[in-house]
């Protein structure tokens, strides 16, 4: 008796948790699969309320990637005149203790540097523009498969 009193709990505590529980993000894929065994059983029993969120989910993911985001490398050039000033200051008051040829090389090294960086800053602002055309091309494609499962369950 005891063990089916806290097998009916149990089932009691999960069915409550998949009721009321969403996930964060957008679990349906391409191919209109619902990513995740919990997901799938979070549809089953939420239904309409689940597809809801995931449209809500999926309009706002496409919302934050209509626009490409402000890059790194903008970003940087307003840190970068910052930085270079003090460095420009710094390296001023080297210039009396080292030779011609050490405070050459030491301007080299700072401005070989800034070079690195800024390719560093290209190459992540690459990535973030990949990967927001990737959530735009997901999003395009879930959208209407979601809105399809909508009508369907209305």
């Amino acid at each position: 008796m005891r063990k089916v009193t806290g097998l009916i709990i149990f089932i009691l505590l999960l069915f409550t948790y998949l009721y009321f529980s969403n996930p964060e993000i957008v679990v349906v894929k391409k191919d209109s699969k619902i990513e995740g065994f919990v997901n799938n059983l979070r549809a089953m029993v939420q239904r309409d309320i689940f597809w809801k969120h995931q449209l809500l989910l999926a309009k706002k993911k496409y919302s934050a990637n209509l626009a490409p985001q402000e890059s790194m490398f903008s970003e940087f050039r307003e840190i970068d005149q910052e930085i270079r000033k003090s460095k420009k200051t710094a390296n001023e008051s080297l210039k009396e203790f080292v030779s011609p040829e050490q405070y050459k090389a030491i301007l080299l090294r700072d401005e070989a540097d800034r070079i690195e960086e800024l390719g560093e800053y290209r190459q992540i602002d690459d990535m973030n523009e990949i990967e927001r055309l990737q959530n735009l091309e997901e999003c395009r494609l879930v959208l209407p498969i979601i809105e399809a499962k909508l009508k369907e369950i209305n």
